[in-house]
């Protein structure tokens, strides 16, 4: 995994859940060589090139990481469909409000992964 200070944390919804994304610094050089970063706080993004990952993530609203690890995607190249006027499309719903998805992640969380189940 890339250096801790230069990724970069956001929550991404598909309009049904939100998860939290990590982009690598591939994802954020191969995107600063074309736009300025700040064009992707409020935007509609196509993700591409990515994969699951659990680990502990970012709180959002303070400093720190949360106490469990979290499912999370790991972000290797992405690109911006179109900038969006609101923060948020739909109503999106955390991860593990779905009960196959929080069985899930409690069967990834467990000793030597499980991640099959």
């Amino acid at each position: 995994m890339d250096n801790v200070s230069s990724l970069i944390w956001a929550d991404v919804s598909d309009k049904a859940f939100t998860i939290p994304v990590v982009f690598t610094t591939k994802a954020i050089e191969s995107y600063r060589q074309r736009y300025p970063i700040d064009q992707c706080e409020k935007a509609i993004l196509s993700i591409k090139s990515f994969r699951p990952i659990l680990r502990r993530i970012p709180l959002r609203s303070t400093t720190g990481l949360t106490d469990k690890a979290e499912l999370a995607l790991q972000c290797d190249t992405f690109s911006v469909a179109e900038k969006s006027l609101t923060d948020t499309l739909g109503q999106p719903a955390e991860l593990d409000t779905s009960p196959d998805l929080n069985d899930w992640i409690n069967v990834l969380r467990r000793a030597g992964g499980g991640g099959s189940a």
